[in-house]
């Protein structure tokens, strides 16, 4: 059995339960494909965005929609830097053309509004990685797409790219009622340069990124 555990908007955790065991997978990029210091503004992107949901299994209806603002970061982050924030939490990327397609490079971690400071989430990047999504603007749309979990557990990354890769073993249990099981907790990190990134996407990009989350438009980004 598969599940797909959804660490917030940016992260995917996959975890493969068989009789007594639990596989699981863990997946960063450590570098950015391009340096978020000259980046530039995709100004399609700003404004408010709704999410699109379908109804899960046998729901009656779609989960409750989210809204995200999308705007310029501000204060000392660099001027391509954009912020994505459900009014709560914010969580900050910049974009990056690959030939012709739009990646966005999200900073792991994700702080409280307002900001931290600039040098603060970058140095929580370079710590913790990057999460890379692809995206599409078509009209009021925006199209997101992560990650394709088979990608990662089947070689389709670290087969082309520099990456550490680790597993680890351990026992889980709860109580005397639920008997312990393993747990085993395989981690993949991309170590390789943001040229080599970019080469890596430009090249296998449409086939290893697929899980699919759809935008609309709400309503444009405000003129100052």
């Amino acid at each position: 059995m598969t599940h797909i555990l959804i660490a917030g908007p940016l992260q995917v955790v996959v975890a493969l339960a068989t009789a007594g065991t639990l596989t699981t997978w863990s997946f960063a990029w450590m570098n950015p494909c391009s340096d978020p210091n000259k980046a530039k503004v995709d100004e399609r992107l700003l404004g408010k965005w709704v999410s699109q949901h379908r109804p899960l299994f046998n729901a009656d209806k779609a989960p409750d929609p989210v809204i995200i603002t999308i705007k310029k970061a501000g204060g000392d982050f660099p001027d391509g830097i954009l912020e994505w924030s459900n009014g709560k939490n914010s969580s900050y990327f910049f974009s990056t053309p690959v030939k012709e397609e739009y990646y966005a490079t999200f900073m792991r971690g994700r702080t409280v509004s307002p900001a931290k400071k600039w040098k603060d989430v970058a140095k929580q990047a370079k710590e913790e990685g990057y999460t890379i999504l692809k995206y599409h603007i078509d009209g009021n749309e925006l199209v997101t797409t992560s990650l394709d979990r088979a990608a990662v557990e089947q070689g389709r990354i670290r087969n082309f790219v520099k990456c550490t890769f680790k597993t680890e073993r351990r026992k889980v249990g709860v109580g005397e009622f639920i008997p312990a099981r393993e747990v085993i907790e395989n981690h993949l990190r991309v170590t390789d340069t943001p040229a080599n990134i970019r080469w890596y996407l430009g090249k296998y990009g449409a086939s290893v990124f697929s899980q699919r989350q759809s935008y609309l438009r709400e309503e444009p980004a405000k003129e100052k």
